[in-house]
């Protein structure tokens, strides 16, 4: 499926596979939902953080990507997603925001 485009609509999967809107919308619920980080595998190796990405890079192709909604960019929000989502043994790279300097201490960065 993916490889037909970078994303998918519930009408053209429906059409693609002779099935109703209605299970193509449950079946792509399902899949995202399969899909969800379970936070039990942090990032490890090199990553790079900025105010819109957390992720991990390997050969240039994005090994895994978080997109999270916070309401602050403030040093005490970004830990909790860093300790829920970024090894400790990670090697960070930042584009060196005020609120990522308290967090590496506990991270290896370059």
């Amino acid at each position: 499926m993916p490889t037909a485009n970078k994303s998918l609509t519930a009408s053209y999967v429906a059409e693609r596979f002779s099935i109703t809107e209605k299970t193509a919308r449950l079946f792509m619920h399902i899949v995202r939902e399969a899909m969800k980080p379970s936070g039990n595998h942090p990032i490890k190796g090199k990553v790079h953080i900025d105010e819109f990405v957390i992720g991990g890079k390997e050969e240039g192709k994005a090994q895994r990507l978080y997109g999270i909604g916070i309401d602050n960019y403030s040093s005490k929000e970004l830990k909790k997603l860093f300790v829920k989502h970024i090894s400790s043994k990670a090697e960070l790279t930042t584009d060196f925001r005020r609120a990522y300097r308290p967090l590496m201490e506990d991270y290896n960065t370059p």
